[in-house]
């Protein structure tokens, strides 16, 4: 503990501004990550195997709240649906290309796809296999379950750039922001190509 508050005092007096936004990051995190593992207990865990769709959907901790064939939805912790209508994703996006930073569960992606677009590349490592509670499970499933063609790639996002990702006419960098260092907030944030008609969105 002491020497934590040491820490915290050396860095308030070398860059008060930055040491401030970290501790909100920290917070933010370790709020965000408390919430989640309460809301998991709060699940029932099938084990494999399971015997219908409707189980493999619920050993899954989701958090958007994706439709599903069959009138399914997944039951997501966050309210998805108000945030995509808030986005104002332009209705049709045939023959467009689509990158989503940061997908999780997939919303927009899956979302993006429906909507026509011709090719969406979805990527995360925070919350796939990084530092973030989440894992890629929900997108694996919800992925299948739409007999959807969107690629997954686990990359941080550092390692974004044109040469690695390619470039795209929507980027979607949504809930990104606010994560500390290791994602957005880190040193090096990578640089992805998009075509200026379109352009970057965060809603976060």
């Amino acid at each position: 503990m002491k020497t934590r508050l040491r820490r915290i005092v050396s860095e308030l007096a070398r860059d008060p501004v930055h040491a401030l936004t970290l501790a909100r990051d920290r917070l933010e995190t370790t709020l965000i990550r408390r919430q989640a593992k309460a809301s998991l207990r709060c699940l029932p865990t099938p084990r494999p195997p399971y015997s219908s769709i409707d189980e493999r959907i619920m050993a899954v901790h989701w958090v958007h709240r994706i439709p599903l064939p069959g009138g399914k939805v997944t039951p997501g912790d966050w309210d998805t649906g108000t945030a995509l209508r808030r986005l104002h994703l332009p209705d049709d996006l045939s023959g467009k290309t689509v990158l989503d930073v940061g997908a999780w569960d997939g919303l927009y992606s899956f979302e993006a796809e429906r909507r026509g677009a011709k090719r969406v590349l979805a990527t995360d490592h925070f919350c796939w296999s990084g530092a973030g509670w989440g894992t890629r499970s929900g997108f694996d499933l919800a992925h299948e379950l739409l007999g959807s063609k969107v690629t997954a790639r686990d990359i941080d996002i550092p390692d974004l750039s044109p040469a690695s990702v390619g470039i795209f006419d929507v980027v979607l960098f949504l809930g990104v922001l606010y994560h500390p260092e290791g994602a957005a907030g880190g040193s090096g944030t990578g640089r992805v190509g998009d075509r200026r008609d379109a352009g970057p969105r965060d809603a976060g």
